[in-house]
C-alpha cells in the first residue's frame, strides 16, 4: 500500500471516529459556579445573569469541542492516535493567535532555515 493509501485510509478512519456531536454534553469545562467565582474575582460587587451564565458555559464548551476536534485532526495528519499538547498548541497559534503560556515549542522539532536574502 503506497504512502497516498495510508494517508486516505488514516483521514478516513479519524473521521468515522469522530462523533459530530459534542462529545462534552454531560460533562461541563466550566461550572456555574465557578463562573460565579470568576466574576466575582474581575469585580466582587457585580453579579452574572442566569441568561450570561448559560450562554458563556456553552460557548466554553463549544470552544473546548472544537480545540479538540480540530487538533485531533493535526494528531491523525502526523500519524499519532495521541493527541498532544504540541497539537493543541499549533492549532490555537495558528487559528487564533492564542499562545498557551508556559508551554514552548518542542525543541527537537526541525527548524525552517531562513532564505538568505543576498542576490
Amino acid at each position: 500500500m503506497d504512502a497516498a493509501s495510508q494517508q486516505a485510509k488514516r483521514q478516513a478512519a479519524a473521521r468515522t471516529a469522530m462523533p459530530p456531536t459534542p462529545i462534552l454534553e454531560s460533562h461541563q469545562i466550566l461550572t456555574p459556579e465557578r463562573l460565579r467565582q470568576l466574576v466575582r474575582q474581575v469585580d466582587p460587587s457585580k453579579e452574572i445573569d442566569e441568561a450570561v451564565t448559560k450562554l458563556l458555559l456553552d460557548v466554553a464548551d463549544d470552544f473546548v469541542a472544537s480545540v479538540t476536534r480540530s487538533a485531533s485532526l493535526l494528531a491523525t495528519h502526523r500519524g499519532s492516535a495521541t493527541l498532544e499538547v504540541s497539537d493543541v498548541q499549533l492549532y490555537l497559534e495558528k487559528t487564533m493567535n492564542i499562545h498557551i503560556p508556559g508551554f514552548q515549542p518542542d525543541e527537537s522539532a526541525p527548524k525552517k532555515k531562513k532564505k538568505s536574502s543576498k542576490g
